[in-house]
């Protein structure tokens, strides 16, 4: 009878034991991954690869095991190590795959999308854009495929599918994620490319959605000035440049915009001080030479007085590469 209660006993102290040795095992192997992921949020990404990879190593869950790989496939793309990250994401999906217990779709439709991205940077750009598209067959909720489906079309100078994935990206985001950061950047990709296909009121249309998100971006104001100017709008544009130039007085596409546009209003005076204005800020831009120029003989002419030395700046812009109107107003 003792015999037996020992034997229990024992049998109870060995079961506790590899219980406790167990749960310990496992916290020190959560303690692990969640070290890893601190590092990787401080930007320690060697470090953070390096603990990740104890991670894989001691983990025996398979779920876990394919998050660590997909976060350590991110430390190597933040260090430009583009062909490790794919290997990173491609286990990640292998993972996956030859599991039937793991159910996260949303990991399938991330781990294509990061792998898409990879091998972009490999350029492998019919692969990427599969790779894309597969993603948002996984999850329709995911704006982050379609975006980077546009770029990949962009890219490959397929514009019209482009434009139309951009705004779908942008619909994705806004309902879905409101992720505002990535849709600044949508926005301005958009915008851009239809500056680019001359879509003019699109693009200003998506310039001041832009700006009615963050009103003081000062190169997407000079670029919605830049976009009034494609339609002949001077005056609209100038009041963009200007807008620009009193958050910013030392940006010097804007302090040279405006310089332009007065140029192009007939205002030859003003044009004069924003170029000398825009010449201190860059004295090696040939464009700014010879546009003062321009508005110095304008304005001699209009004057019929020699008040300017038009040809010393034409003398500058070609001492810099643009001999043309040296040669046409000064020779």
């Amino acid at each position: 009878m003792k015999f037996n209660i020992l034997i229990v006993l024992l049998s109870f102290i060995f079961f506790n034991v590899k219980k406790i040795n167990a749960q310990s095992s496992k916290k020190e192997i959560s303690r692990i991954f969640n070290e890893a992921y601190l590092n990787a949020e401080a930007k320690n990404f060697q470090i953070a690869i390096e603990i990740y990879s104890r991670y894989i190593d001691f983990s025996s869950n398979n779920d876990s095991i394919a998050i660590a790989y997909f976060n350590r496939g991110h430390c190597y793309y933040a260090i430009s190590e583009f062909q490790n990250s794919y290997n990173d994401f491609d286990s990640t999906l292998v993972i996956i795959a030859n599991d039937s217990t793991i159910k996260n779709s949303r990991l399938v439709a991330l781990g294509l999308n990061y792998r898409g991205l990879c091998y972009e940077k490999l350029g492998l750009m019919t692969e990427a854009s599969i790779d894309f598209f597969l993603s948002q067959l996984r999850d329709s909720t995911l704006f982050q495929p379609v975006f980077n489906g546009a770029m990949n079309c962009e890219a490959r100078e397929i514009y019209d599918t482009a434009i139309k994935e951009y705004y779908r990206a942008i619909s994705l985001n806004l309902e879905y994620s409101n992720d505002q950061d990535a849709l600044l950047h949508i926005l301005y990709r958009t915008a851009m490319l239809n500056r680019k296909l001359e879509n003019y009121y699109d693009a200003i249309d998506i310039f001041e959605f832009y700006l009615s998100i963050d009103s003081t971006n000062i190169d997407v104001i000079n670029k919605l000035g830049n976009t009034y100017s494609s339609i002949e709008n001077e005056q609209k544009a100038l009041s963009y440049y200007l807008k620009a130039n009193s958050i910013d007085p030392n940006f010097k596409d804007a302090v040279f915009n405006i310089g332009l546009a007065y140029l192009k209003l007939n205002r030859t005076l003003e044009s004069i001080k924003f170029l000398n204005r825009a010449i201190l800020l860059d004295a090696k831009n040939s464009e700014y030479y010879k546009t003062i120029g321009v508005a110095m003989l304008i304005y001699n002419k209009k004057k019929n007085r020699d008040e300017y030395d038009f040809c010393t700046q034409f003398d500058k812009a070609c001492d810099y590469g643009d001999c043309e109107y040296l040669n046409q107003f000064c020779l």
